[in-house]
């Protein structure tokens, strides 16, 4: 049962759980390519399609279009030997046949023999089409450990 929670006299937000089903569907599959470093299973999620935005935590990760958001994921998965993603909270809207999200997550990696844990903020928009919900747009942040609670900006 779709929920509609009214935002303006014309337009509403939808509070859809089939939606939001498929939404998590498509970020643990991200999740599961990742721990299986299967390049092809995390695509398999993104629009195939040239405006589509990826961007990440590096200040060189901008990518546009499928073939850099290829790019993008195989460098992630090249320069780790493991990645473990784990979603610990998310929202999820959507009007018509696009959906947006947020979630928190845990990334567990071992880059360079060394063990690291994360916590990160991935955000976007999906697209419903003829191949069911597509990311259109990504985006993955890591907050900044030297910020101090209720403070706005970082330590220097």
């Amino acid at each position: 049962m779709t929920s509609k929670v009214l935002i303006s006299r014309r337009y509403t937000v939808d509070l859809n759980p089939q939606v939001e089903q498929a939404v998590m569907k498509a970020l643990n599959n991200i999740a599961r390519g990742y721990a299986q470093k299967d390049t092809s299973m995390v695509l398999d999620n993104y629009k195939n399609d040239p405006g589509v935005i990826g961007i990440g935590t590096g200040i060189d990760e901008w990518r546009v279009g499928w073939d850099e958001i290829k790019k993008g994921i195989e460098r992630n998965m090249e320069q780790a030997d493991n990645i473990s993603i784990r979603f610990t909270q998310h929202s999820v809207k959507s009007h018509g046949t696009v959906a947006w999200f947020v979630a928190s997550c845990d990334i567990n990696l071992v880059v360079d023999s060394a063990e690291r844990s994360l916590v990160g903020r991935f955000t976007g928009i999906l697209e419903k089409g003829g191949e069911g919900w597509k990311i259109v747009q990504s985006h993955l942040s890591l907050p900044d450990s030297r910020q101090e609670e209720g403070k706005s900006y970082p330590s220097c």
